[in-house]
């Protein structure tokens, strides 16, 4: 889409995530923290000083229904009789649209 993003990390960040997003393109900053709270505070706050929009990775409606949600409506088009799932939980979003769906 032609949108530069810059993406905030934890200095935990798993390594082949990290260079996947830099493979695609993004400024991915990694933080001092090995949290993903204080991450997003600093994400946060950067996007405040540079007056540039943040998106969350989870705690968004379009987030959720994106992620878990269009995940949940494949899963349940290839699998009609699944009731139980097992979901990863890091942020919720995915697990959340899945949830719902």
């Amino acid at each position: 889409m032609g949108v530069q993003a810059t993406i905030y990390v934890p200095s935990s960040v798993d390594e082949t995530k990290y260079r996947g997003m830099i493979a695609l393109g993004a400024d991915v900053r990694v933080s001092r923290f090995a949290g993903f709270d204080d991450t997003q505070e600093w994400a946060l706050e950067e996007a405040a000083k540079d007056n540039r929009p943040f998106i969350s990775a989870f705690d968004d409606s379009a987030i959720i229904a994106g992620n878990g949600g269009s995940l949940g409506i494949e899963v349940l088009e290839d699998l009609p009789a699944a009731r139980t799932f097992i979901l990863p939980v890091g942020g919720g979003g995915l697990a959340a649209g899945f949830s719902l769906v």
